[in-house]
């Protein structure tokens, strides 16, 4: 009726609404819950407990295990997920991650798994970019950090561990903090120039991905936003704490919050998050009995972390909250118990599901292999996205650098992709610049190359393929004969212009010795003269 347009959502993600005069001003949410579901809330907001039928001890409230073991990483570094997960969903419109909810189970399999994942590539990358920007980007660092700077203007999937060790030692040259300087950072600098991100111990990689989110909360913009972000929350006239323990905020996108809140802490210090449907119980911090030394770095608070997928986990552990008599556990059975019934739990279980199967879904990089009987000039399916390409091997590495920028596929393996690369150039060899001898190991040589899983086993296959083409095949006699323009080489390079090469050689040298004949005989002359 105010002539006001619909919601937006600004670069950082508050949502706005522009007036007819074209002045934007916060948009405020209507409240989330009706009157009576806050009378039903009040009890509990106020601190008087209602009396359960049946009271159990303290010590009673045993948890069901949940599905810990499947986690990757050790649980000493649980509180570092929880963190760097809370980092990357809060500050994801800033860092421009896609999807911009980046799940726990995925961040685990970055920083614990075997693969070098995209989203380890992503993350990295997005966090490199914000502090290369902070710092004043190529202005600033071309004289002071030339090799960081070079890094950064050709980031990319396939150069990014490159930008990585060059941007931690620019930050342990600047003696801010200590654990810039530790042991593991020089270690994790020394693998990443030499090996591939995912030999990276665990704990390396996590301390890693903390030094950058560390270094990113301190710029200006980050903190910009969170200014931005506390006046739109406090504009609203209705009451958060409220909201939140009835479970209306909870499904809300993390980048419109402040911070990741816990549903609560029971009486035992337990702490119960929720994200994306899954329900994650973080114990409280142990003692340690080693002393200072036995403190990993950055080490946050908290203890294991206990991940509850199934909707039968987390109805189990409703279950065993309802005979809690203490607030806290009550507060938090109130909170789980009406996203159970209003099937929030459910919608995000589903949501997710159906995202990790259009991840499995992807082309299988081994599936895409160039066939035996490949051709120069052929349709190559692309490893990434499965499409047909038509490459000239001297594109097959830009092609894959573009496309695993832009591509959909969960998992970036490095030794597959040089496999792929590899098969793909000996594919597109023509025949006549290979020994006799290679078509009766070629078939065996390929599936060699299929099954290579390190660089130990890739390398005496390339040395392999390299002595099976002929000494001269790319030098100046491959384009003379017996290579004719009749031959099959003259469909696949193009035919130079004008006369055939070795007679135009011939010709020149011709022109050039009469050329110095006759300004021999015209210096002779005019000498005489």
């Amino acid at each position: 009726s105010d002539g006001m347009e619909d919601e937006v959502e600004d670069e950082d993600g508050i949502p706005m609404v522009s007036s007819s005069s074209g002045e934007l001003r916060f948009f405020l949410v209507g409240q989330p819950h009706t009157d009576a579901e806050l009378e039903d809330a009040l009890p509990l907001l106020s601190g008087v407990a209602p009396p359960r039928r049946k009271a159990a001890k303290e010590a009673d409230l045993v948890l069901p295990v949940g599905s810990t073991a499947d986690l990757l990483l050790p649980p000493e570094h649980h509180p570092n997920l929880l963190t760097i997960g809370s980092f990357l969903n809060c500050f994801s419109r800033q860092l421009e991650l896609q999807p911009p909810q980046v799940g726990l189970n995925e961040l685990d399999a970055a920083l614990g798994g075997c693969h070098t994942t995209r989203l380890a590539i992503q993350v990295h990358s997005a966090l490199m970019r914000l502090l290369y920007e902070g710092a004043g980007g190529a202005n600033a660092l071309s004289r002071s950090h030339p090799a960081l700077a070079y890094s950064m203007r050709r980031l990319s999937p396939l150069t990014w561990q490159e930008a990585l060790a060059e941007m931690l030692l620019k930050h342990a040259g600047e003696r801010e903090e200590q654990d810039d300087r530790s042991p593991d950072v020089a270690r994790a600098v020394q693998c990443l120039c030499a090996h591939e991100y995912h030999e990276l111990p665990p704990c390396e990689r996590v301390l890693v991905l903390r030094l950058l989110t560390a270094r990113a909360m301190r710029l200006s913009r980050l903190r910009g936003v969170l200014e931005r972000r506390a006046e739109w929350i406090e504009a609203h006239p209705w009451d958060w704490g409220a909201a939140r323990l009835l479970g209306k905020l909870q499904s809300w996108p993390m980048y419109r919050q402040l911070r990741w809140e816990p549903l609560g802490r029971d009486g035992q210090g337990r702490a119960y998050w929720l994200l994306h449907g899954v329900l994650w119980i973080q114990s409280p911090p142990q003692q340690e009995s080693g002393g200072p030394s036995a403190q990993p770095a950055f080490r946050s608070q908290g203890g294991e972390v206990r991940r509850y997928e199934l909707l039968s986990e987390v109805e189990e552990v409703v279950r065993i909250l309802a005979q809690a008599q203490n607030l806290p556990e009550q507060r938090i059975h109130f909170t789980l118990s009406r996203l159970l019934s209003a099937g929030v739990l459910e919608k995000e279980r589903l949501a997710r599901l159906e995202a990790e199967e259009d991840m499995e879904s992807s082309p299988d990089v081994e599936a895409c292999f160039p066939a035996s009987d490949a051709v120069p000039g052929s349709g190559i399916p692309c490893c990434f996205t499965g499409r047909r390409n038509r490459l000239a091997v001297y594109d097959i590495m830009r092609h894959l650098e573009g496309s695993a920028a832009n591509s959909s596929e969960g998992k970036i393996p490095g030794m597959e992709l040089c496999c792929y690369l590899l098969l793909h150039l000996a594919s597109q060899m023509p025949g006549q610049v290979l020994v006799g001898g290679w078509s009766d190991v070629k078939a065996v040589w390929e599936n060699a190359v299929k099954q290579a899983k390190s660089a130990q086993q890739v390398a005496p296959l390339l040395l392999q393929l390299e002595s099976a083409v002929e000494r001269d095949a790319f030098g100046r006699r491959w384009t003379l004969p017996p290579f004719s323009p009749d031959d099959i080489l003259s469909t696949l390079t193009p035919k130079p212009r004008g006369r055939p090469p070795w007679e135009a050689t011939a010709a020149s040298a011709n022109e050039a010795a009469g050329a110095t004949s006759s300004d021999r005989g015209r210096a002779g002359r005019g000498g005489r003269g």
